[in-house]
């Protein structure tokens, strides 16, 4: 499933990330990375917002239906 349809408020699994090798590097250093746990929070004005670890983030929902897990 891609993080774009994930059920809000459930813990998110990441498997996989489809993007090029320096965004990949960009959502490492924000804690998105395969095998790391998220949480969708709220989808908002075309955005995602997520709980990552103990922070809160904004993604597109563009890069969202690149990041698939269960």
């Amino acid at each position: 499933m891609y993080l774009a349809f994930a059920p809000f408020g459930k813990d998110f699994l990441i498997t996989a990330i489809n993007v090029d090798e320096k965004t990949k590097h960009h959502l490492a250093d924000l804690g998105i990375i395969i095998g790391e746990t998220i949480t969708p929070i709220i989808d908002q004005n075309g955005s995602m917002i997520l709980k990552v670890k103990e922070s809160r983030l904004a993604i597109s929902k563009t890069l969202a239906l690149r990041i698939q897990g269960n």
